[in-house]
């Protein structure tokens, strides 16, 4: 993550803490909830927003599982639909209905591919 002094980090408002690397490992201060809820976390922390979920956070492999429940639940940060509608376009337009498009991109994403980046943000699975 970069430096949020600088003015390069990710938004937040006025006197919320400075990323310490949190939205890059899942974990930060968080270690010890599930890591169905350490997003959670770091978007009512507003340590992260929607956009910089899919930029940042990692692994890529619970991501989607995290979103997809997060649909579900009544309890989940608002900043989580945001992140849902973000990556919508570029899976629409990338996949589609191809599934040799979804062969290729599916082992990276869920992290068993054997060229899988196992600290990938899901930008960088959705990109190859």
């Amino acid at each position: 993550m970069r430096d949020a002094a600088a003015g390069t980090g990710p938004r937040r408002s006025a006197g919320s803490a400075a990323p310490s690397g949190a939205g890059r490992h899942g974990l930060g201060s968080h270690f010890h909830c599930a890591p169905s809820t350490q997003p959670d976390r770091l978007l009512t922390a507003d340590l992260l927003d929607g956009t910089d979920l899919l930029r940042l956070a990692a692994p890529a492999a619970l991501l989607p599982a995290y979103l997809g429940s997060a649909a579900r639940r009544t309890d989940t940060p608002p900043e989580a639909a945001e992140a849902r509608t973000v990556l919508a376009d570029p899976v629409r337009s990338r996949f589609g209905t191809d599934p040799a498009a979804w062969h290729r991109v599916a082992p990276r994403l869920t992290g068993l591919g054997p060229e899988r980046d196992p600290v990938s943000a899901v930008e960088t699975p959705l990109a190859g």
